[in-house]
């Protein structure tokens, strides 16, 4: 239960956007660090008891909510695309039949293009890896996201499509609703890669809090090579042969606030060839440091190319939340890290 405790704190501090409506110049460099007692273990009673600060409304204009940013990124070109998955097919974790994606419903995307880019060109593209439902009333209540919006449309991923669009390459975000709807977006995505722009070969997937364990469910597998690089920040990682008592925790903590976790297919192989970038905030969760430990922990003994940054005073979701020089020299440590791996 200390995993659940633990990690309302953590999804308190990734999505709530009252440090970031104060002025980007005030003095935020000792955050006050929420904490909790022990008798709350119902993650909304928790948050009620703590004060949540979520948007209450989509916003009307476009305003970047990083500590770092970089120029034009209020010129990059967003669009939608809507699509119907046709007879994709993934084998589930300890499910015995197959989830046939053409029976489900349309999967929705954002795509970031970068200004002025060529009709020509194929980029490389990121993907924003989300794990949430926006079926999930739990989940969208504790991230704060208001009726009508959907997770994809948070300030945060918005700023961050935006961000990578206007450094040079391509970025993604999506809707979910199952399990398997990142598996099912870059299936779409590398069958049409013409037509979207981008270079099907070089993905890279961005994951911050719940969203590394999706991302290592679905690269930490065989013929994943397209899949050329990850970025875990302040993120709750799931590794090939990890631990029983941390992936118990993963799954306490993935109960506690309505994430995917059940059905994901393990992590079955080290990525030699996938170079990581990872960000460990010293006042996170246990849950988040624990698993990053072992991950940094065993990454070197199976050869997996790792730049692992470690942010003592750093808080869960600090790339938004933490306007601090040390917090904009890591963002953009991870913005340069992307650029490195994809060109």
């Amino acid at each position: 239960m200390k995993y659940v405790l633990s990690i309302c704190i953590a999804i308190l501090f990734m999505f709530s956007l009252v440090t970031c409506s104060q002025e980007k110049g005030h003095d935020l460099t000792s955050p006050e660090i929420a904490t909790h007692e022990p008798e709350f273990q119902n993650p909304l009673d928790h948050l009620a008891k703590l004060g949540k600060h979520g948007l209450q409304k989509p916003q009307t204009e476009w305003e970047n909510v990083l500590v770092y940013e970089v120029e034009g990124m209020e010129d990059v070109v967003i669009k939608s695309h809507t699509y119907r998955p046709m007879g994709t097919e993934i084998r589930a974790r300890d499910v015995s039949e197959r989830s046939t994606r053409a029976q489900m419903g349309p999967v929705t995307f954002d795509i970031y293009y970068p200004p002025g880019m060529k009709g020509h060109e194929r980029l490389p593209v990121v993907v924003e890896v989300i794990g949430f439902s926006d079926e999930s009333e739990l989940i969208k209540t504790l991230i704060g996201v208001p009726e009508g919006m959907y997770v994809k449309d948070h300030p945060y991923f918005t700023s961050l499509g935006r961000m990578l669009a206007a450094s040079g390459v391509i970025a993604v975000c999506y809707r979910t609703t199952r399990w398997d709807d990142l598996w099912a977006l870059i299936d779409y995505m590398r069958d049409h890669s013409n037509a979207l722009k981008i270079d099907p070969d070089n993905i890279g997937l961005w994951a911050i809090s719940a969203q590394p364990v999706i991302a290592s469910s679905y690269a930490f597998q065989p013929d994943r090579e397209y899949i050329k690089y990850g970025v875990n920040s302040y993120g709750v990682t799931w590794t090939p042969d990890m631990d029983a008592d941390l992936v118990e925790g993963i799954r306490q903590f993935a109960h506690a606030v309505d994430f995917y976790f059940d059905e994901l297919p393990e992590p079955t192989v080290w990525r030699s060839d996938m170079p990581m970038f990872v960000v460990r905030c010293g006042n996170d969760a246990d849950v988040v440091k624990n698993t990053t430990d072992y991950f940094v922990e065993h990454a070197p003994s199976n050869d997996v190319p790792l730049e692992f940054v470690e942010y003592e005073e750093g808080i869960h979701g600090y790339d938004y939340l933490q306007y601090t020089d040390r917090s904009a020299e890591i963002l953009k440590q991870a913005l340069h890290f992307v650029l490195e791996q994809a060109f």
